[in-house]
C-alpha cells in the first residue's frame, strides 16, 4: 500500500486491511482516524506506529508476537483492542494493558499474579488464554472470558 493509497482510504469509517505485512509511519497515521481497523498480518510496528493507531476505537493487531512498554502505554489508549498473537507480557505492559476498555489475549501462555491484578481492571471484559485463564480468574470475576468459550 502506498502512502497516497493509506491517505484516500482514510475516508473509510471500518477498515480490514488483513494482507499487510507492513505500514509506514505515514500510513499509521492516515489510517488512524476510523471507529475500525484491522492490521491481523503486521509482525512489527514501531513506535510512532502505536503513538498513530491509539486514536482508533476498535483496533485488531493479532499478528504482532511482541511489543515494548511504550508501544503498550499508546495502544492502551484504544477501547477494544485485540493482541492475540502477544505469547507473553511485561508486569508494565500488563499495566498499560488495564487501563483499555476490553482486550483480547489468546495466545498468552503464561502470567504472573501480578499482571492478573493490573489486568482486572479492564472494565468491559477481557478474554484471555485458556492457560491463563486461572490465574486471572482469581482476581478477575466479572468480564473475564476463557478464549476457548468466546468464538469469534
Amino acid at each position: 500500500i502506498t502512502d497516497q493509497q493509506a491517505e484516500s482510504l482514510s475516508r473509510v469509517e471500518d477498515l480490514h486491511l488483513n494482507g499487510l505485512t507492513s505500514i509506514s509511519d505515514q500510513q499509521a497515521e492516515n489510517l488512524s482516524n476510523r471507529s475500525s481497523l484491522e492490521l491481523n498480518s503486521l509482525n512489527s510496528i514501531s513506535d510512532q506506529q502505536a503513538e498513530n493507531l491509539s486514536n482508533i476505537g476498535w483496533l485488531e493487531l493479532n499478528g504482532l508476537t511482541s511489543l515494548t512498554d511504550e508501544q503498550t502505554e499508546s495502544l492502551s489508549k484504544v477501547e477494544y483492542l485485540y493482541l492475540n498473537g502477544l505469547t507473553s507480557i511485561t508486569d508494565q505492559q500488563a499495566v498499560s494493558l488495564g487501563k483499555t476498555g476490553s482486550l483480547e489475549l489468546r495466545g498468552l501462555t503464561s502470567i504472573t499474579d501480578e499482571q492478573a491484578k493490573s489486568l482486572r481492571k479492564i472494565p468491559l471484559g477481557l478474554v484471555i488464554s485458556d492457560a491463563c485463564y486461572d490465574v486471572v480468574s482469581k482476581y478477575m470475576k466479572i468480564g473475564l472470558t476463557k478464549a476457548s468459550e468466546n468464538k469469534y
